[in-house]
C-alpha cells in the first residue's frame, strides 16, 4: 500500500509541472497515455500510467 501511495505522488507532482499547452497535446494526442509518458519521462511505469489513468485525465482536462 505505501509503495501505491508513494507512485500516486511520483506521477501526479510529474503532471502538476505540464504546461496547459502541453497537457492539451497530452488529451489530443491518439495515444494519449505514451504522450504523458514521453512529457513527464520514465518516472513511472506504464502500468502505473494505465492504472490511475481515470484520475489522470481529470487532472488533464482541468488546465489551470
Amino acid at each position: 500500500m505505501q509503495r501505491s501511495i508513494k507512485t500516486k505522488k511520483i506521477l501526479f507532482d510529474a503532471i502538476k509541472i505540464l504546461s496547459v499547452e502541453e497537457k492539451i497535446e497530452i488529451i489530443k494526442a491518439r495515444y494519449p497515455k505514451s504522450e504523458l509518458r514521453k512529457a513527464i519521462g520514465d518516472v513511472v511505469s506504464k502500468d502505473s500510467i494505465a492504472k490511475y489513468w481515470d484520475e489522470i485525465g481529470i487532472v488533464l482536462n482541468e488546465n489551470d
